[in-house]
């Protein structure tokens, strides 16, 4: 009975083994950091008017660098924000594309000297997809301001679930 069981895995070991080298890898474009990639960073930031060191060590260093070029250009192109602010920022965050999406979002909601405080509040959101959804589903149908409101949805404190007690008998 050992001997069976032994060959069955060896077996499937082989099949295994013979399946990665049949199968076709992903194509290098479809690759995370492929050289396509840290190419598509590097260009697009310096068009921004970045310092070539500076967009070295960010293309180089970033995990998509892609999603972190497509960041920078969004918020340079959709607000007074600058590249080297956007930038900053970008690095700083895992969803760098929700990241620009929050921002661009909010930014049209209110002035020009509310930007840093929109830009931190959506690089300090853990969902910033969501977090923009929220301040801009409240914000245009109410009176608040588009900072009370910013304040509202990043709001994380927990709130009691199940404050009354239930009165239902243990067994």
């Amino acid at each position: 009975m050992n001997a069976k069981f032994f060959r069955t895995i060896a077996s499937l070991g082989a099949i295994a083994g013979l399946s990665m080298t049949v199968l076709p890898n992903p194509p290098a474009q479809a690759r995370k950091g492929s050289q396509a990639d840290y190419n598509a960073c590097t260009t697009q930031l310096l068009d921004r008017g970045l310092d070539n060191e500076v967009v070295a060590l960010a293309c180089g260093t970033a995990f998509a660098p892609r999603d972190l070029a497509s960041c920078v250009a969004e918020i340079d192109e959709g607000t007074e924000i600058t590249a080297v602010t956007a930038l900053d920022n970008c690095r700083e965050v895992r969803r760098p594309r929700e990241l620009s999406s929050c921002v661009v979002d909010i930014a049209g909601l209110t002035t020009t000297e509310n930007l840093p405080i929109v830009l931190d509040s959506c690089r300090r959101s853990l969902l910033p997809e969501r977090y923009a959804n929220c301040v801009t589903g409240i914000t245009p149908p109410s009176d608040l301001a588009t900072l009370d409101v910013m304040d509202s949805c990043i709001d994380a404190t927990d709130r009691i679930r199940d404050f009354y007690p239930t009165f239902i008998p243990a067994e």
